[in-house]
């Protein structure tokens, strides 16, 4: 008689399920999970958690708990379903409400949440994680999740709960939170105390100044970057910083002045902005007439400027 290691050396789906009413040890249990997995059967899930809750509460080591989250972020790539959910919310509450501190599995987890879109939880299992245990990826993740998600005080809240723990990507992200909320003294303070000569972190400093209407400094900034560093986000940036700011007719200039650039959506609509706050009708519709552009943001631009030029 086949030993239940040697049967799952060579499965196939019935066996594998069959196997799966076993009682059996954390090791099996992992390997049968895993085994699971590449048969991508409809009940999976299921069958794994099965696994799982058959399991005493010793066995559920992390190991167990990482073979299940990993059954379930293959899950939710295609359909997030009750079941799926219901196993992911039942681990969630073992890793915050137990004494495990399962870092691997909680960053999985929280990786999970943010895949679902659900931030109110992957915010838990992050604040879950002990501050010595967390990485700058995580930092920077959550970060990002929490800008995307409107929540730009708490990303701002985690850059300084975790000082001396960031990178080129969690400054860059304090900047767009300070950018987004308007909060000139945190985003200054942070511009004026580190080193950043990225092109990206540089752009979205010429962002923030805009957003607070410090358009010396924008322009400042715009100009002490060597000429082959900038971008077409560069020229966006400033062009919109200038338009936030009243002053359209420097956007039309940057514009005109860095012609040499493959001009972009962004660029093309923010020209037209411009000559629409203006009503230069000549250079809008030059622009119009050269460019093909099917972007919506662009025509809706397109059909503001002939309504402020008056031709209906």
């Amino acid at each position: 008689m086949m030993t239940l290691m040697k049967k799952l050396k060579s499965v196939n789906s019935q066996i594998l399920f069959k196997i799966a009413n076993v009682q059996m040890s954390s090791y099996e249990a992992v390997k049968t999970i895993n085994n699971l997995q590449k048969y991508d059967k409809p009940n999976m899930i299921t069958k794994s958690f099965e696994i799982y809750s058959n399991l005493d509460e010793t066995q559920k080591n992390e190991f167990v708990i990482v073979a299940l989250l990993k059954c379930c972020k293959q899950m939710i790539k295609k359909k997030m379903d009750i079941i799926t959910m219901n196993v992911i919310n039942d681990i969630k509450i073992t890793l915050i409400n137990t004494d495990n501190n399962n870092i691997f599995a909680k960053r999985l987890l929280m990786s999970i949440y943010t895949d679902c879109k659900d931030i109110t939880n992957a915010l838990k299992i992050f604040d879950s994680i002990p501050q010595n245990e967390q990485s700058i990826l995580s930092i920077g993740t959550m970060m990002k999740q929490c800008i995307n998600h409107n929540k730009n005080d708490k990303a701002i809240l985690i850059y300084e709960q975790y000082n001396g723990q960031h990178n080129d990507v969690s400054d860059l992200l304090f900047i767009k939170a300070c950018t987004n909320i308007g909060d000139a003294d945190k985003g200054i303070k942070l511009i004026k105390s580190i080193t950043n000569d990225s092109i990206e972190f540089t752009n979205s400093v010429i962002n923030f100044y805009g957003k607070i209407g410090d358009v010396n400094n924008a322009v400042n900034t715009f100009n002490n970057i060597p000429e082959d560093k900038k971008d077409i986000v560069t020229i966006g940036a400033m062009m919109k910083c200038f338009i936030d700011n009243y002053q359209n007719e420097k956007a039309i200039s940057i514009y005109e002045q860095y012609n040499h650039y493959k001009y972009d959506d962004i660029s093309n609509t923010l020209f037209i902005k411009a000559c629409t706050n203006i009503g230069d009708a000549d250079k809008g519709i030059k622009l119009i007439k050269s460019t093909t552009n099917d972007s919506i943001e662009f025509t809706n631009s397109v059909i503001n400027f002939y309504g402020k030029i008056g031709d209906v």
